[in-house]
């Protein structure tokens, strides 16, 4: 078993951060005291202050006790894409014992109907002109209150009416949402602060798993959790030389556990935090280096890649940029290492997954070593075990097992799947690797990805690596298929040659893998499908 220790004194460095902070209900009065006009979140011409999240969330939370009668404990869907509206809506949620509980921005009404059922949801933030308000107005029995989002909320007090002036000269449409978030902005109940006195082991944030192996789940995260994670990663980040407020660029859907965390260590700190309305816009990341100078980026495979083939990658602004982060999917070592020869700035891998708030372990090391994600995060505890349950020791495969303060509550309406949890607090995380000489954690694969060949156990991730070492490859996954009673391998590649063929693939193949890993079947797509952190979701692939 390995715990999470640091050069400093940890257990003082996490007392330090967030100091007097018992629960998230008082964090945007918290960061307002101390940064109160400095920007907190900037997206695309909208921007915040400290002091504006504080007013918005405040004026918010206010309207929906007093006008929506909504109750603390409330299950609210947040259903938005990156935007200015996000960590109002969080922090209005919070300070009032709500309980956000957050979904893809592109979830039909299906996908809601299933995580409102099993969270309890009973009321939805979404903009105004997605397609889930008309179907959710055109059902008889409404099991959800609808509050809508518009991108004029957050216009200057002087330009509303005029704006509104020309909304009325519009075709009148019929109302699809009960209310407009907007009202909840200007509502004033004589600016009475409601912060609610939210024990810390209460759920604050319920957030789906990526479902890289089947139905999302909802996870459900503590005060404490959150506020562990927190601390625990600014710790880290300050063993890398980040100290004090920095500039964050993220590039990804806030929803999910990854960049959420990112922002909320950041603003935890007094820093800035650039997103983008269009997380797939690889043109505006490049032109956000630039124009922001971010001194902390934190990305995933598919935006390095995007990035690295951008015309202009080279000839970007790299200088005030102090460390880069990956997380989700394994980063395959020639990202790294292109990355680090334009901009100078290596790579640092972590691991973490939605039950754990998000972050497990962090490469502090100052160097990218390929299925390296670094040593436990501070009071984190990381056992390898072998399918009996029993530790085993150091260069030993296994699956991973997680204890910390940061681990989850529970998932929701899934009791027996809680109990990976066992009674002493152990998470069974469903991943396999080992622990190396140094000490720190090497990611080999998701247990449910491992393919049983002929006796034979093999790793999917290992064969991409290799594959995706050929020049002309841009995107490779590996899954298993039956023929005749036989498990066989399929390779699907993305390329950028289209004079690479199938045969050329399998012989590549052949020159570098054992037999029985070389893929019986390759196809060639256009692309493949991936989660919003760049997992390969194995199971649509025959689909995709």
């Amino acid at each position: 078993m390995l715990r999470g220790r640091c050069a400093i004194n940890s257990d003082s460095r996490l007392g330090f951060y967030l100091r007097g902070l018992e629960s998230l209900s008082g964090l945007a009065t918290f960061l307002a005291e101390r940064h109160e006009h400095k920007v907190a979140v900037r997206v695309d011409r909208d921007q915040l202050t400290f002091g504006d999240i504080e007013r918005y969330s405040m004026s918010v939370a206010n309207w929906m006790i007093d006008r929506l009668a909504i109750a603390p404990g409330t299950r609210i869907i947040i259903h938005l894409p990156n935007s200015v509206h996000y960590p109002v809506a969080l922090m209005a949620a919070w300070r009032t014992g709500m309980i956000p509980v957050c979904l893809s921005p592109s979830a039909g009404v299906e996908e809601i109907d299933r995580a409102a059922k099993s969270s309890g949801a009973s009321v939805i933030i979404t903009e105004a002109k997605s397609p889930v308000l008309l179907d959710l107005s055109r059902r008889r029995k409404k099991t959800l209150q609808t509050i809508s989002c518009s991108e004029e909320d957050f216009s200057y007090w002087f330009l509303r009416p005029v704006k509104r002036f020309f909304r009325h000269m519009k075709t009148p449409r019929r109302r699809l949402a009960e209310f407009k978030f907007r009202d909840g902005l200007d509502y004033r109940a004589l600016n009475v602060r409601r912060i609610a006195q939210t024990p810390i082991n209460d759920v604050a944030l319920v957030q789906s798993t990526s479902g890289t192996t089947g139905t999302p789940k909802g996870v459900k995260l503590t005060h404490g959790n959150l506020l562990a994670n927190m601390r625990q990663l600014s710790v880290s980040l300050e063993m890398m030389g980040l100290e004090g407020r920095q500039r964050l660029l993220q590039p990804l859907p806030i929803y999910h556990s990854y960049p959420m965390m990112m922002c909320l260590t950041t603003w935890a700190q007094g820093g800035s935090v650039e997103m983008l309305s269009d997380v797939k816009d690889i043109n505006q990341i490049a032109e956000l280096f630039d124009r922001v100078r971010p001194t902390l980026f934190a990305g995933i495979s598919p935006v390095f890649i995007g990035l690295m083939q951008h015309p202009l990658f080279s000839q970007l602004d790299f200088s005030a940029l102090k460390c880069t982060l990956s997380g989700g999917a394994p980063l395959k070592q020639y990202i790294a290492d292109r990355w680090q020869s334009i901009t100078g700035n290596v790579i640092s891998q972590g691991y973490g997954l939605t039950e754990c708030s998000p972050v497990v372990t962090l490469d502090t090391s100052g160097q990218f070593r390929d299925g390296i994600v670094g040593a436990p995060l501070p009071l984190t505890e990381i056992e390898i075990r072998d399918v009996d349950g029993n530790a085993l020791p150091i260069g030993s495969a296994g699956q991973i097992y997680v204890r910390g303060p940061q681990v989850m509550r529970g998932y929701c309406s899934y009791v027996e799947q809680s109990a990976e949890i066992s009674s002493d607090a152990w998470l069974a995380t469903g991943d396999i690797g080992r622990f190396e000489e140094q000490g720190v954690l090497r990611m080999i694969e998701r247990q449910s990805d491992v393919i049983h060949i002929g006796g034979f156990k093999v790793y999917p991730s290992a064969i991409e690596a290799l594959v995706a070492e050929h020049p002309d490859i841009l995107d490779v996954a590996v899954s298993a298929y039956e023929e005749e009673g036989e498990t066989k391998l399929r390779l699907y590649a993305v390329t950028n040659n289209r004079r690479l063929t199938q045969k050329m693939i399998r012989e590549y193949c052949r020159q570098r893998l054992t037999s029985y890993k070389v893929p019986e079947r390759i196809e060639l797509r256009q692309s493949l499908p991936h989660t919003p952190v760049g997992k390969v979701l194995r199971n649509e692939l025959s689909e995709a």
